[in-house]
């Protein structure tokens, strides 16, 4: 709810409390869908930092960045695909 709200402190806290980042609602929504589908990048850098993972799917195949362009965060869907880039790079060393 922190993340849907865009309670950056509160998230925080949880998180350093040891919440678990990538937690699904029963339709499937993690927290870093919430902050991407509300447009809140302070909030989904965050949940980034602590390592969400930005392939997650609910229930209906919605995925953080598929709800980011549905809502022109233009800025969050960025951030998706240089994380999704660096990610991969880390797997798959560039030649």
């Amino acid at each position: 709810m922190a993340c849907k709200e865009n309670q950056y402190y509160v998230a925080k806290k949880l998180l350093e409390e040891g919440a678990q980042v990538d937690l699904q609602d029963r339709t499937g929504w993690s927290a870093f869908m919430f902050a991407t589908h509300e447009g809140h990048t302070e909030l989904a850098k965050l949940l980034l930092e602590y390592n969400a993972d930005v392939d997650l799917q609910s229930v209906k195949w919605e995925s953080a960045l598929s709800l980011a362009i549905l809502h022109g965060h233009t800025e969050i869907i960025t951030l998706i695909e240089v994380t999704k880039y660096v990610t991969i790079g880390r797997i798959l060393p560039v030649v």
